[in-house]
């Protein structure tokens, strides 16, 4: 089977560079042990707009009639620059199988960012204005910022997720129905742990008599896209092993029997 390397985008202060507003990077064990199974695209949105390091924060700031990215030291509107660059950049980037970016950054961070208001003096959460478009654009790809990656289970299910889709790319673009039914083989115990409706869905795309050849893998994609769209969670992984031990009961004893129903 085909098994290239995922290609993530990621933020290039998290040990890529020294390109934080405080002239600073952070060092991010994750990363570290991640850079030997990917490849890494590192991109700062707020360099390639032209904003020197060090340099004054920025913040996105609400209003009535819009939104807009604002560095409050200088009143110069960086909102136009940052549009244009994210667009440019997220159609460069079709090859993309992932994301990991700074957290409460203005420009890249996911869900904690502090949206400031021009009528009020309380801030609220929100999406960086880079982020933003990159989920619009992808928002089937795995993204995640460093902060919460430090979660067993947000780290579980964004791996499981980036490479599972990354194999099933190459797979897709290889139109190899031998390659696609092996893949799919080696991975029904982790869709069944994940979505059994999906997993059944996907199981019926493989093996229909009705659907033509040149349709099955649009089919698979789209479906495949719901399924990681679930997260594993405790009672499912239970429900597979329950579901997976059956096939090897002839061949264990009793007390390894007896050792799985505790666990």
């Amino acid at each position: 089977m085909i098994n290239n390397k995922p290609n993530v985008v990621v933020s290039k202060c998290l040990g890529f560079d020294n390109c934080r507003y405080n002239g600073q990077k952070i060092q991010d064990n994750f990363i570290n042990k991640l850079s030997n199974h990917v490849n890494f695209i590192p991109v700062c949105p707020e360099v390639e707009i032209g904003l020197s390091t060090p340099r004054s924060p920025i913040r996105i700031v609400k209003s009535k009639e819009n939104v807009r990215l604002i560095q409050p030291s200088t009143n110069i509107d960086l909102t136009e620059k940052m549009n244009g660059f994210s667009q440019n950049y997220i159609n460069e980037i079709s090859e993309a199988d992932g994301f990991i970016f700074k957290s409460k950054s203005p420009s890249c961070g996911i869900k904690d960012v502090k949206i400031y208001s021009e009528e009020s003096s309380l801030a609220s959460k929100g999406i960086g204005m880079f982020a933003s478009q990159v989920i619009n654009k992808y928002p089937h790809l795995p993204l995640e910022d460093e902060g919460r990656l430090k979660n067993f289970s947000i780290r579980e299910n964004f791996l499981t997720k980036l490479f599972g889709l990354s194999n099933f790319k190459n797979i897709y673009k290889s139109k190899s129905l031998e390659s696609l039914i092996e893949y799919h083989r080696n991975n029904h115990l982790l869709f069944l742990s994940i979505d059994q409706s999906r997993f059944s869905d996907l199981d019926k795309i493989i093996y229909s008599r009705d659907i033509p050849k040149d349709k099955i893998f649009d089919k698979y994609k789209n479906t495949l896209y719901k399924l990681f769209e679930r997260s594993r969670t405790k009672a499912s992984n239970i429900n597979t092993l329950k579901y997976s031990i059956e096939y090897i009961l002839k061949d264990i004893t009793s007390k390894e029997r007896s050792f799985f129903i505790l666990l």
